[in-house]
């Protein structure tokens, strides 16, 4: 056999191996490996240096190593590549350095060179391991970079934070220490709190700590006062953190106060404020709560009679909208000093809310002793209150309730309280009542509504029904008013009128109202995206909207939300709410009428409007009240006080709308004095949103072409309470192209007027329950663009003329006249009542014979 230690195919296998295992070692070096000749030229790059400097080995190989030298380093390099040219044996093995290398693409990379010298074939050669390290570099910038910030966040904390060893010297001090010792924080390096001169007991208490952390290697917190200042003793709260070295020893503590002297002054402000009125000094809800549970515990055991009286002020109201607020809170500090000055020893009053107070009267021996301590109240606020000069006189009503037989515990013995207090209000005010039983159902049901009420936003229960807006000019439908209804799962439909009221007094109408305007909305974008006419949605703003300040982003935001323009919005508002503070209300008017919308005033003419503030309203809309538009075809007040309206707001260039409109003769009279729109069960009742979307696309209108033709027709209304005398004054007149009407009484005559019309009038002087010449004054009232005649067969001359001169405006037909007296009469009448515009308007007086034709403008 051969020796294959000594067969040089095997040698040169072997060798080959061993090259290759070599070489697969040095590509796999994750850092970039060169060799260097004596000469600085690359001799070797692993795969490495290819990567990192991106170079391929063609391109390194035989090169100068200059070429991986930035320019601004190569004059350095050299010099150094000198020195170990002529000194090779002094190169140490091993060196590191950290310098830059210049890639192919320009870039220069921060590296760490390892430099070791070899020996290979009497030739000194160096091998260098190069070690991108960019991500380090970075690494310790963003260190030195955290730290200068952490640094700065230390120097500027206006907390205290200092270290200390075991002998509790300062090892650091941050500059807010100044603030708490008096001298700077670099005084305090190296000394102990005494060594600076600072009294001992002041430390005493956060220093005891401190040496139990160091013993316990717990970190540990306490609160603690340190007088040092002129101005008294800091509370600070004091943080205590042990810190350790790589042996686990506590070593330091650090230490973090904090200032808490400004919060615990507001603490103990907010308890004072919790148990207290600030306003009037007394106790509030919370304590004479508790005062009054103290109270029943101590009646229960002595077997004594409590007494419980609810307070409150009379039209206190009045007094802050005419006087200010400012006035309204001194009237509340007076009056809560005069209930506390006639109290007796033991009793107390407190401030449940506003205007309303709590008094306690334990241990009364007698009923009729708490009847005496009201009566002294009543009698001590009878005086008058001295307010800004002026002298205001503001009762009281109280609400009494006696522990146990009107309730066991505190809140039934209030509730029972406030519950006799309403009772005195409603029975005339500036008195006491004692509850009694029967007075509990009002109340119960009004707070069964209350609390449904709360239930049903929450549980979606209510609903919105629709009532239709009509064009008295065209007809159509021109939009809807959004009501609210209660769908009630036991109750059924529950209308408004009876939880409406609840909701305005509970606050609950916000968030009611709210929902009101978004559904309201809604519907209406609904239905122009189911093609049916864009018809103005009208939505009611109770007092607590008006007022609130977000309410135009409200606005914007559910107009938005519902992609509904605004030019398709009307809001109403009551003139009541409007005038309650009419200069903030201008604002917000203007405000609202900015986004573009319509706004109309609700209910107008049952408040106090100034017609100064009026006309400074950018309003669009007046809306008359129902309780006018109810009587306006029977009474001629009701009549002219809706014409008043109407020619008010056309003055004003505002339209009008009649709300509440039911029978026929209304809807004339609407017509007549040219209100532009009704709403009324006459059209249509408030419908679901459903039948209202069924109404519009049916294209149902009201029948405007009737009424006018009805209009155009020359009419003569006779009114004689005999119908045989009606008939023949009806006969005298036939055939002259009039259609002749008749009535019985006055009543019948304004009905009959505001559906049919007339442009004459004909009455009998002598009408049961009301003369003639009344009823004419009464009819040109309601409609002064009739004419008027009356007539008499028994009456003297003297008679006549009296009632004549108090109209200022009628003659008449004495005793005895005929058909052909009657009939020229009424001819010339007619006829000059047409040539200046009575028929169909008429101005001014018309002697007609005997008879005489007047229109009042």
């Amino acid at each position: 056999m051969r020796n294959s230690s000594h067969d040089p195919e095997n040698s040169a296998k072997s060798l080959h191996k061993s090259e290759a295992r070599f070489r697969m070692i040095f590509n796999a070096v994750p850092d970039a490996v060169f060799l260097f000749d004596p000469d600085g030229r690359i001799v070797l790059a692993n795969a490495m240096a290819e990567i990192l400097l991106g170079y391929g080995q063609h391109e390194m190989l035989g090169q100068s190593v200059e070429m991986l030298v930035p320019q601004d380093l190569r004059a350095t390099y050299a010099a150094h590549y000198a020195h170990y040219s002529a000194n090779p044996s002094s190169w140490p093995k091993g060196m590191r350095v950290e310098s830059q290398v210049r890639c192919k693409d320009g870039n220069v990379l921060p590296v760490a060179i390892s430099l070791s010298q070899v020996e290979l074939e009497n030739e000194h050669e160096i091998i260098a391991v190069v070690r991108d390290i960019t991500t380090t570099r970075e690494m310790e910038k963003l260190l030195r970079h955290h730290s200068q910030e952490f640094q700065a966040l230390v120097d500027n904390a206006p907390d205290v934070i200092a270290r200390f060893d075991r002998e509790l010297r300062f090892l650091y001090a941050n500059p807010a220490i100044e603030m708490v010792i008096g001298m700077e924080s670099s005084n305090c390096l190296g000394r102990t709190w005494s060594e600076l001169g600072l009294p001992v007991a002041a430390a005493a208490p956060w220093q005891r700590v401190v040496q139990e952390v160091f013993e316990h290697g717990e970190a540990a917190m306490l609160e603690c006062d340190i007088d040092l200042q002129p101005t008294g003793p800091s509370h600070f709260h004091v943080r205590m953190v042990p810190e350790r070295d790589m042996d686990n020893r506590v070593v330091s503590v650090l230490v973090i106060a904090r200032d808490i002297s400004a919060r615990k002054r507001q603490e103990d402000l907010l308890r004072y404020q919790a148990s207290y009125d600030a306003l009037t000094g007394l106790p509030n809800r919370s304590l004479i709560l508790d005062r009054l549970q103290q109270a029943i515990l101590h009646a229960r055991r002595s077997q004594r009679l409590l007494a419980v009286a609810y307070l409150d002020l009379d039209h206190f109201k009045i007094v802050n909208d005419t006087l200010g607020h400012g006035a309204g809170d001194e009237l509340l500090r007076q009056a809560a000093a005069r209930i506390n000055s006639v109290l007796r020893m033991g009793d107390t009053v407190g401030r449940q809310s506003s205007d309303e107070f709590i008094l306690l009267l334990p241990d009364i021996a007698h009923m009729e002793d708490m009847a005496v301590v009201a009566e002294n109240i009543l009698g001590d606020m009878a005086r008058p209150f001295q307010l800004g000069g002026r002298e205001i006189y503001v009762t009281c009503s109280l609400g009494l309730t006696v522990f146990p037989s009107d309730g066991e515990d505190a809140e039934t013995l209030l509730r029972n309280a406030d519950i006799a207090m309403y009772r005195a209000k409603e029975e005339g005010r500036n008195t006491f009542r004692s509850y009694v039983p029967e007075m509990d159902a009002r109340m119960r049901a009004r707070v069964e509504i209350e609390h449904d009420l709360r239930l049903a936003i929450k549980r979606g229960e209510l609903v919105l029904h629709y009532q239709p807006r009509v064009s008295l000019v065209t007809g159509v439908v021109l939009g809807f008013e959004a009501l609210v209804r209660w769908n009630h799962p036991e109750k059924g439909f529950i209308g408004p009128d009876r939880f409406i009221g609840v909701a305005e007094d509970t606050g609950l109408i916000v968030p009611l109202g709210n929902w009101v305007l978004e559904e309201a909305c809604r519907c209406a974008r609904q239905w122009q995206d189911m093609g049916l006419a864009e018809i103005r949605m009208s939505v009611n703003l109770s007092a607590r909207q008006f007022r609130d300040p977000g309410l135009v982003d409200r606005v914007m935001r559910v107009l938005s939300e519902t992609r509904l323009a605004p030019a398709f919005l009307e809001l109403e508002i009551t003139e009541s709410t409007v005038m309650h503070d009419s200069e903030a209300a201008i604002g917000t008017l203007r405000a609202l009428k900015n986004l573009g919308l319509t706004l109309s005033v609700d209910d107008f003419g049952t408040g106090y409007s100034s017609l100064s503030y009026l006309k400074l309203f950018p309003i669009d809309v007046l809306k008359v009240d129902r309780s006018f538009v109810r009587d306006v075809t029977v009474d001629p007040d009701d009549a002219a006080i809706v014409r008043a309206i109407v020619t008010l707001a056309h003055s004003l260039g505002l339209s009008v709308i009649a709300e509440g409109v039911e029978e026929a003769a209304q809807v004339a009279f609407l017509h007549d004095v040219k209100c532009e729109e009704l709403q009324g069960y006459y059209f249509s009742r408030p419908l679901p949103g459903e039948a209202a979307g069924q109404l519009l696309r049916s294209g149902r209108q009201l029948d405007i072409s009737a009424l006018e033709h009805e209009r155009r027709e020359r009419t003569l209304l006779i009114v004689d309470s005999e119908p045989k005398v009606r008939s023949a004054l009806a006969r005298s007149l036939h055939g002259r192209g009039w259609r002749v009407l008749g009535a019985g009484d006055a009543s019948e005559a304004l009905d009959m007027l505001a559906s049919h019309g007339a442009q004459v009038v004909l009455c009998n002087q002598h009408m049961p329950g009301m003369a003639g010449s009344k009823l004419l004054d009464h009819l040109k009232q309601a409609f002064p663009e009739t004419a008027s005649m009356f007539y008499s067969g028994r009456s003297t001359a003297e008679a006549i003329n009296d009632a004549v001169n108090q109209l200022a405006a009628h003659k008449t037909l004495l005793r005895h006249w005929g058909d052909d007296a009657i009939q020229g009469a009424f001819s010339a009448c007619a006829e000059e009542a047409e040539v200046c515009g009575a028929i169909p308007e008429c101005s001014g007086k018309h002697a007609c014979h005997d008879l005489e034709c007047t229109r009042r403008m």
